[in-house]
């Protein structure tokens, strides 16, 4: 069983891997190739005031541990027991080389990110050699109140014969996951990350779905040069 995927990059700066980022998403743009992950073209919600968003990730020791979890997220969705902006899933077959990661649009709500978040947190968490002397560097995510040490034990967490459900809601949902995942009697480790309302409104501004019709890797290619 293969414990790590062989890292596709090392992060050798912030804006060295922005100006890719944007780069490889332009050229995407331009190519007319569909970008994942994330609506290309819809409004946010900017006049919603965020109190404690909550990134959290549920992992599992099998392939099809998310499938009733997401299930019952979804039917609480439905019944306004719980509100999400974004979900995702990372699955890492036996015998597959690497993990491989799909955005759940369909339990997304007004706050869901653009096309380049799940990619570049994803490529971040997954990919990055955190064994590397220069991993205590704080990543692109700390400006956003996701810490290195939380990025580092969702990498070690993913394995081959894993899985997990990423959640991102602008609520405390922490407390209604862990009780949900207990009253479907599944085993998996909850990994919590709350973000404060400034750290929220940053990530929102930088990769929430633009107010305006342009596309959304000059959208995200604005807000970094700006910053």
């Amino acid at each position: 069983m293969s414990s790590r995927p062989r890292p596709l990059f090392f992060l050798q700066g912030r804006e060295d891997f922005f100006q890719k980022q944007r780069a490889s998403l332009r050229g995407a743009g331009r190519a007319g190739h569909a970008i994942p992950c994330g609506p290309e073209l819809q409004r946010g919600n900017p006049t919603k005031k965020i109190i404690m968003a909550t990134l959290i990730i549920l992992t599992f020791n099998n392939t099809d541990g998310t499938r009733p979890l997401i299930e019952a997220v979804e039917e609480r969705q439905t019944l306004e027991m719980m509100t999400l902006a974004d979900a995702a899933t990372v699955v890492w077959p036996v015998g597959m080389p690497e993990p491989t990661t799909r955005c759940l649009r369909h339990l997304g709500g007004a706050g869901r990110f653009s096309a380049p978040f799940w990619p570049l947190f994803f490529g971040v968490a997954l990919h990055f050699p955190w064994q590397h002397p220069r991993a205590d560097v704080p990543s692109v995510f700390a400006q956003f109140g996701i810490s290195n040490d939380f990025l580092r034990k969702f990498s070690a967490r993913t394995i081959e014969g894993s899985s997990s459900l990423v959640l991102f809601s602008e609520e405390e949902i922490a407390p209604a996951m862990t009780a949900l995942a207990a009253e479907l009697e599944l085993t998996c480790e909850i990994l919590t990350s709350e973000i404060p309302p400034e750290n929220a409104e940053r990530l929102r501004r930088v990769f929430g779905l633009p107010t305006v019709r342009r596309p959304i890797f000059e959208s995200v290619s604005l807000e970094l040069e700006a910053n």
